[in-house]
């Protein structure tokens, strides 16, 4: 019998109590990283006090939530679009969120995100393990990119990145958890960044696989819209006060009232569909549960 496991599942009543039930239902029909999730969620909300712990039920803003958790094994697993991403258009505006623990191959590069023609939309971890962000017009000239001055290693934990843009506002901003990321070897220039390539791949910087990415993702939001995270508010529409997913609602709606263009999220089985506007991808190989969430 195939495994069942929620895309999400939000606190809606306060209280210890709402928070356990809500909790076992998790366990009763998740598995592998959900269970942990779903202990971790059930302890940090059975603390004392009217409401229970105040990380799960956030006001003003959206609920702690937890999530599942895929896993890219670095040798058979990627995703690719086999086409451009429904509805997307060129602008000097992105939004990227993404929680990700890496698993494996450091000091070897690996992608998360590639546009797969002439010019770069790439996130990529680099053989000297910092991150790479490139974002490219559709003539290949850099709109924004920039080297991360921290690195990322496997069993380092889970990690968000979060990044938006609006290049016409020189807006340029990067947080990697909650705190903004020092960068180096930077490029800017004014532009429109190519949402409109031909194919995209995710854990691989080709379509035939190469690059292949090996790390746990989870909750994979990019789009081309912005948000000004420089404001707290804004930026917990992705991650709570206590460092943690929250509900960005069944189709990535959540942080702009839109859906995005990617929005990757929920059961392991169909995590490739894209829950966003832009369409569904194709798994080559087979993801896997990740051995943990970021909500744990």
């Amino acid at each position: 019998m195939g495994k069942i496991v929620p895309r999400k599942f939000k606190i809606s009543k306060a209280g210890p109590a709402g928070v356990a039930g809500a909790a076992e239902s998790i366990r009763r029909q998740g598995s592998g990283a959900n269970n942990a999730a779903a202990h971790a969620f059930a302890a940090r909300g059975s603390g004392g006090g009217a409401g229970g712990a105040g990380s799960i039920l956030l006001p003003g803003g959206p609920s702690e939530i937890a999530v599942n958790a895929v896993n890219f094994d670095g040798t058979s697993d990627w995703l690719t679009r086999d086409g451009g991403l429904t509805g997307a258009v060129d602008n000097d505006l992105a939004l990227i969120s993404l929680w990700f623990d890496m698993a494996g191959g450091d000091g070897v590069a690996q992608n998360f995100v590639r546009g797969l023609t002439a010019s770069q939309f790439r996130i990529r971890r680099q053989v000297t393990n910092d991150l790479l962000i490139q974002l490219e017009t559709g003539a290949g000239a850099i709109v924004w990119a920039f080297l991360t001055d921290d690195t990322f290693l496997a069993a380092g934990g889970w990690h968000h990145f979060l990044v938006a843009v609006n290049a016409s506002a020189s807006k340029r901003l990067i947080y990697i958890d909650d705190a903004v990321a020092g960068i180096h070897s930077v490029t800017e220039n004014a532009g429109d960044i190519d949402w409109t390539e031909t194919d995209w791949a995710i854990g691989s910087s080709t379509a035939a696989g190469a690059e292949r990415l090996n790390a746990d993702l989870a909750e994979m939001y990019f789009t081309n819209e912005f948000l000004d995270i420089s404001v707290e508010a804004n930026r917990r529409k992705f991650i709570s006060a206590g460092g943690k997913p929250v509900d960005l609602e069944t189709d990535g709606s959540g942080p702009t009232g839109t859906a995005p263009l990617v929005y990757f999220s929920g059961a392991t089985d169909s995590w490739h569909t894209n829950a966003g506007s832009g369409e569904g991808f194709t798994e080559v190989g087979e993801l896997t549960d990740a051995a943990s969430s970021p909500s744990d």
